[in-house]
């Protein structure tokens, strides 16, 4: 912050930091002004910033913790009709024709949908009452919302525990605590000059909050369609809808008993699918019977012919491998090559297995009865035309064993469809007569529960007058949270918490007794300020450095200007223990030594001037009583004791210490923070008058009373005031924009 110029509505906060300006100390106006309103602000900056940002994250932190509120809703109609004078007949069971009829109060139909039985019936019917975890969110910032709201909840819930131990709060169940939530959230009112009903409900529940609503304006119908039931005709209607509905459930049951017996899913579909493989079945057999005759009848031809041809001619006589045998060798190994084929789709119990078995065996026989060669004078040869027979033979064989065994399976298969068809047509009459009974039960079922509720209906329309209540905009599940929205909720928290902190640092400061500008000092000690040392650490005063230096050149004009009215020694003590008299006199010491070149002598009276001696660097505790210590070129110390048995001797000696050294032009006597008055009071007498440090921020109002009530009786000769340790709380580029 740099110097200000002198003068200006702005003096009084910022005092000059010139040399020598001899600026006069305005007092601050009475009406007070935005310069008074910005001190008090930055002067509690503290508080204002400690009460402006707990509120913006008390508000942002509570919107985090606290659910979303959603809202949805409905509407209903109500209409009216009276019904007419026509009677109700067997055959018209209910009144068609209706007259006009006057409305009642819709607010009656608003108090009954927020009925607690209505409510807790829509709690149990959907399990509200039920517990429900949240679902874990995947990212990291809802995570971390997620986490704190689950410790908001467990501290509420013990406090909820601490409040029901202390019985300040009765224990809920969790169905009640599900029925307060909706009665606190349900808002019903009817729509002026019509006859619609708006029901809202506020919950936290997003997905599934309306079907709540729509619920418990269901139950609601249902409830009011039966709260003036009073008719024999309803409870016969019901009791006969009833029995019929126990019927029907008995015929069904039965019905679907004889299904699983017999295994039936439509009869008619599975009597004619049987039917047809019947048939076809029957058809394939006869096909089979006449490919098997055929087959025998050729194998037969065959067997002939080969009994006719003989095996094998003669050519040589010579010895030799005989090729019938090979040949039926290679037959074998073929049959056993086909029997092993066949092995892998059929067992051995199958037909066609035991076909090969036979033509194997038969083979086998042939082989063995074979001679392995022939003389070698005489040379045979196999008989092509049997060798063909023979082969021919064996085919002949295998397709007959396989059509055989397809014969049997289709046998097989004939009478599992035979028997199936059978007891398909046991189940017919049984299944058909099932059927007509359920149909009838059904029918008597419909029949009678449409009665029953065109008598609730009718019974209604007799009490009330209301033909029908019918939603005519359902509730269907919101999309955006409802309520003030968060960037308008945080605009407000930043206008309260602006206010509250003002409100705070205004009411702090008017609290707030202690000293703060100049004017303070004039207003409650009666005492001209001298001038004003702005906050600063001793080392900066002592030897004055910076701005320091303008505010005590100032000073100590001011004090000369006092001793060319014959103040050549100078008291300065302190209003209170906060007051640094110290830091002053060696200050102002300084100052008269380097800046005026003056030779200087500062006295400190007991404690005094262990401080003073402490601020020039100098071994306080090794002085000796009436002692000089140099500090400067034109500076001494001396040492002054204050206590002894006559605290009257106190001017004494300071009347001899200046009689004793008259070579000093200024001297100055440090008296201390907590001087006593009869400190004072001699110095006073000796010297040339008092000079009052006030220490800013630490000497209260009531000080400077006291102390201006003990200088008038006293007769004190004040010089003045000096405030020590003053801050500026305006920030100097705030300042200069605003002046």
């Amino acid at each position: 912050m740099g110097p200000f110029p002198s003068g200006g509505p702005a003096a009084d906060v910022y005092p000059s930091r010139e040399a020598g300006s001899g600026r006069p100390l305005r007092r601050r106006p009475s009406s007070g002004s935005m310069r008074d309103f910005l001190t008090i602000v930055f002067r509690h900056f503290g508080l204002v910033a400690a009460i402006f940002l707990t509120t913006l994250l008390g508000t942002a932190i509570w919107m985090t913790l606290e659910p979303e509120s959603y809202e949805v809703s409905a509407r209903i109609m109500l209409r009216f009709a009276r019904e007419s004078a026509d009677p109700r007949t067997s055959l018209n069971p209910t009144t068609t024709r209706v007259l006009p009829a006057t409305r009642p109060d819709i607010n009656t139909e608003a108090e009954l949908i927020k009925s607690p039985a209505i409510v807790e019936q829509v709690v149990v019917d959907l399990g509200l009452d039920k517990p429900y975890a949240r679902p874990v969110p995947a990212g990291f910032f809802p995570r971390i919302k997620y986490e704190l709201r689950q410790v908001y909840d467990q501290v509420k819930q013990r406090l909820d525990e601490l409040q029901i131990t202390l019985g300040l709060k009765e224990r809920l169940s969790p169905k009640e605590i599900a029925v307060v939530k909706i009665m606190k959230g349900l808002k019903v009112e009817s729509v002026r000059d019509s006859s619609v009903v708006k029901a809202t409900l506020t919950t936290n529940i997003r997905t599934g909050s309306s079907k709540i609503l729509n619920a418990l304006l269901e139950a609601y119908r249902e409830h009011r369609l039966a709260v003036e039931k009073n008719s024999r005709e309803i409870v016969f209607f019901g009791d006969q809808a009833q029995q019929s509905h126990r019927d029907l459930l008995g015929a069904e049951q039965k019905l679907y008993d004889l299904k699983r017996k017999y295994d039936l899913a439509s009869l008619p579909d599975q009597v004619n699918l049987t039917l047809r493989n019947v048939s076809d079945t029957e058809r394939a057999v006869k096909d089979s019977q006449s490919q098997v005759a055929a087959s025998e009848a050729k194998v037969r031809a065959l067997q002939a012919q080969i009994g006719a041809q003989p095996k094998s001619s003669v050519v040589n006589e010579t010895d030799n491998r005989n090729s019938a045998l090979d040949a039926l060798i290679e037959r074998r190994d073929a049959l056993n090559l086909e029997r092993q084929k066949a092995l892998g789709k059929y067992g051995n119990d199958h037909p066609e297995i035991r076909s090969l078995d036979e033509q194997i065996a038969l083979v086998g026989k042939l082989i063995a009865a074979t001679p392995n060669s022939v003389p070698q004078t005489r040379t045979t040869a196999v008989n092509s035309t049997y060798l063909d027979l023979q082969k021919e033979l064996l085919n002949a064989q295998q397709t007959l064993a396989a059509q055989r065994a397809q014969l049997v399976a289709q046998r097989a298969a004939l009478n599992d469809y035979r028997s199936n068809f059978e007891s398909l047509r046991e189940a017919q009459l049984a299944y058909t007569q099932l059927s007509r009974d359920v149909s009838i039960g059904d029918e008597a079922y419909r029949l009678n529960e449409r009665n029953a509720m065109e008598a609730r209906a009718a019974e209604v329309l007799r009490s009330q007058g209301i033909s029908s209540i019918e939603i005519v905009d359902p509730a269907i599940d919101p999309i955006l949270p409802s309520g003030i929205r968060k960037i308008y909720l945080l605009g407000s928290a930043l206008l309260v918490g602006l206010l509250l902190s003002i409100g705070a640092a205004v009411l702090s400061d008017s609290l707030d007794h202690s000293i703060h500008t100049p004017m303070d000092v004039e207003r409650y000690a009666g005492l001209d300020v001298l001038g004003c040392i702005g906050y600063a650490k001793p080392a900066a005063l002592i030897p004055p450095r910076g701005r320091a230096v303008a505010e005590l050149i100032q000073l100590a004009t001011k004090l000369d200007r006092k001793h060319a009215r014959g103040a050549r020694a100078i008291a300065i003590c302190g209003a209170s223990s906060g007051a640094r008299t110290d830091v002053v006199a060696s200050a102002i010491a300084c100052t008269f030594s380097v800046e005026f070149a003056r030779k200087t002598l500062l006295v400190g009276i007991d404690g005094g001037f262990g401080g003073c001696a402490k601020l020039f660097g100098k071994p306080a505790d090794r002085l000796s009583t009436g002692s000089l210590i140099s500090a400067g070129d034109s500076l001494d110390l001396m040492y002054l004791p204050g206590k002894g048995p006559v605290p009257g001797d106190l001017a004494d000696r300071l009347r001899a210490l200046l009689a004793e050294h008259p070579d000093y032009e200024r001297v100055l006597i440090d008296l201390g923070s907590s001087a006593p008055d009869t400190w004072i009071t001699a110095a006073n007498q000796a010297t040339g008058g008092v000079l009052l440090v006030v220490g800013a921020e630490s000497t209260r109002r009531e000080v400077l009373e006291r102390w201006e009530h003990v200088a008038r009786a006293e007769d004190y000769r004040v010089l003045g005031a000096v405030l020590d340790g003053r801050r500026y709380p305006i920030p100097g580029p705030i300042y200069r924009w605003w002046s």
